[in-house]
């Protein structure tokens, strides 16, 4: 068997979350890692069982980019090891993640502040530390954390652009989990999300909105009668008998599957749609995002 080395193009780095009690599952020493690989972070739970500062705001390129914070759910994965049922399924720590975009601003006056750097190239070299390129001080002012403002030589005062107005992003991306978190400093730091997206495995479907007449009528509760005649839906409609007889019992059928997919999925450390939208009401999502749906 042939093996090729492969170089990338670029360097990157691997950081660990840490929870409480746990090591490092890989080393960071020069025979460690790979060639284009600078050193990792491993970082610690805090005291609240939360990663607050996986990045800092400021972090990417020209000291701009997104914060992130991490925090505790829980999945179930493989079978316990431990003497019982191979059904029964032990809890998997898992990491759901925010990502809380800097306060948007407003943009530079460059045609004020281009030809007011330039007048002040000669005395921005000299000083100490010298300012060798002028015009860099634009990049300065829209670099995070949020700088202080600038006296420049000739005397003027230059500042960071003012908050536009425009609310923050905060986007919250939950993985493989049942419903949510537990932990209530996480839940605080996922609170007014814009975004939450959150894996959603199995749903429970009343039977009137199964396919079918019965489900016709549900289906088109809002529909305009122009659109139902256009469709021929009117005429389903006028089959299905008004007098459902069978409601009741339909209600204590619909209310036991309801508890056998909740417990089902919560069983194998996935969400239903009535956790994924409870915890979402809870934090106040602006919009849901749901994936990971299965045939389970």
């Amino acid at each position: 068997m042939n093996l090729t080395a492969v170089n990338l193009s670029g360097v990157f780095a691997v950081h660990e979350l840490l929870h409480e009690g746990t090591n490092p599952s890989v080393g960071c020493g020069v025979d460690e890692i790979h060639g284009n690989e600078a050193v990792g972070m491993d970082i610690p739970v805090d005291k609240d069982g939360v990663w607050r500062q996986v990045l800092q705001e400021g972090n990417g390129h020209g000291r701009k980019g997104w914060s992130v914070g991490a925090g505790p759910i829980e999945h179930r994965g493989e079978p316990s090891p431990f003497e019982g049922p191979r059904t029964e399924l032990m809890i998997v720590p898992a990491i759901g993640f925010v990502l809380q975009e800097p306060i948007p601003r407003k943009s530079l006056d460059t045609a004020y502040l281009i030809p007011l750097l330039k007048s002040n190239a000669e005395a921005l070299a000299a000083q100490d530390p010298p300012v060798k390129h002028c015009l860099s001080l634009l990049s300065t002012l829209t670099s995070l954390p949020t700088p202080d403002p600038i006296t420049l030589p000739s005397g003027e005062t230059i500042h960071p652009p003012e908050p536009s107005g425009i609310p923050a992003r905060k986007l919250v991306i939950f993985g493989d989990c049942s419903g949510g978190t537990k932990n209530s400093t996480f839940k605080t730091m996922c609170e007014d999300a814009s975004l939450l997206v959150h894996e959603c495995t199995n749903s429970f479907i009343p039977e009137l909105i199964q396919r079918g007449k019965k489900g016709a009528k549900v289906r088109t509760r809002d529909m305009e009668p122009s659109l139902m005649e256009k469709n021929g839906t009117m005429k389903n409609l006028r089959e299905v008998d008004p007098i459902d007889e069978e409601a009741e019992a339909r209600r204590k059928r619909e209310e036991a599957r309801k508890v056998e997919v909740r417990e089902k999925a919560v069983g194998r450390g996935h969400s239903t749609p009535d956790e994924v939208g409870e915890f979402a009401r809870d934090i106040r999502a602006r919009r849901v995002v749901v994936n990971h749906f299965s045939s389970m």
